[in-house]
C-alpha cells in the first residue's frame, strides 16, 4: 500500500498526521473506528474504479504506518464497506454492499479480527428486482448487531429504510422496512438503548425532489 503523509488544517487545531492514498488504484474510506487499546481501523473500497469495479477493504492505522487488514473481491464486480463498528471482545463489524452485473445491490455484513480472521460473513442474494444495502452498523449491549440502510423492492424507484437485527453469530433475529411518505427513504445512522429500543435517522426524498431529515424510535 502506497501512502503519502501530508495535509494542513485551519488555525486553532494541531494536525498530528494525515494519510492520503497515493497508490495507482482508486480508493475511498467510509467509516472509522478506534479500539480501546488505541488501534484505529478504516473501512471503504479500493479498486480500478470506485463506481463500477472495487473491493471491500479494511485498513489498520497508526501514526507511523497504514496496512491492509482485509480485502474481499471474490466474484462480485463491486464490494463496498459503508460502516465499521466494534463488537464485544474487540472484534470488528463491517457493513456495506455488493453489486453483481446484471443484478441489484445486496446487503453485506461480516465480523472479523486481525488475530482470528473472519468469524462470519453474510451476503443477501442480489437480483434484478430487489436491492438492499447497509449504511450504518450498531452493537446492542447484549452483543446483537443492528444495521440500517435502504431496501428497494423493484416495483418503482421508491426505497424504504432497511432495519435488521442479528445475534453475535450472524443469525437474523428480525427484519423490517420503515416506509415514510417520501418516495426514497434512507437510513444513515442507527443506535440502540439498553432496553432494546432502536433509533434510526436519515433522509426522506419526496416525489417533488425535496429532501427532509427524519429520526425514528422503533420498539420491537
Amino acid at each position: 500500500i502506497e501512502r503519502g503523509w501530508a495535509g494542513s488544517i485551519t488555525a486553532g487545531l494541531a494536525l498530528e498526521y494525515a494519510v492520503v492514498d497515493t497508490g495507482t488504484e482508486a480508493s475511498q474510506y467510509n467509516g472509522v473506528v478506534v479500539l480501546p487499546n488505541g488501534d484505529a481501523f478504516v473501512a471503504g473500497m479500493r479498486g480500478a474504479n470506485t463506481d463500477n469495479a472495487a473491493d471491500l477493504i479494511v485498513d489498520g492505522l497508526t501514526p507511523s504506518s497504514v496496512w491492509e487488514v482485509q480485502r474481499i473481491s471474490a466474484e462480485f464486480n463491486l464490494r463496498q464497506a459503508q460502516s465499521i463498528a466494534t463488537a464485544t471482545g474487540g472484534d470488528l463489524l463491517v457493513g456495506g454492499l455488493v453489486r453483481e452485473e446484471p443484478g441489484g445491490r445486496a446487503l453485506h455484513l461480516e465480523r472479523f479480527s486481525e488475530a482470528k480472521g473472519v468469524l462470519w460473513s453474510l451476503t443477501e442474494s442480489s437480483v434484478d428486482t430487489e436491492s438492499d444495502e447497509v449504511e450504518a452498523v450498531a452493537v446492542a449491549p447484549n452483543g446483537d448487531v443492528l444495521v440500517t440502510g435502504l431496501y428497494w423492492g423493484g416495483a418503482s424507484r421508491d426505497t424504504d429504510v432497511l432495519l435488521r437485527r442479528f445475534d453475535e453469530s450472524g443469525e437474523l433475529r428480525w427484519s423490517a422496512e420503515l416506509d415514510f411518505a417520501g418516495s426514497r427513504d434512507l437510513g444513515r445512522g442507527i443506535a440502540v438503548t439498553s432496553s432494546g429500543a432502536v433509533y434510526v435517522g436519515g433522509r426522506v426524498t419526496t416525489d417533488s425532489g425535496d429532501i427532509r431529515a427524519y429520526v425514528a424510535r422503533v420498539v420491537p
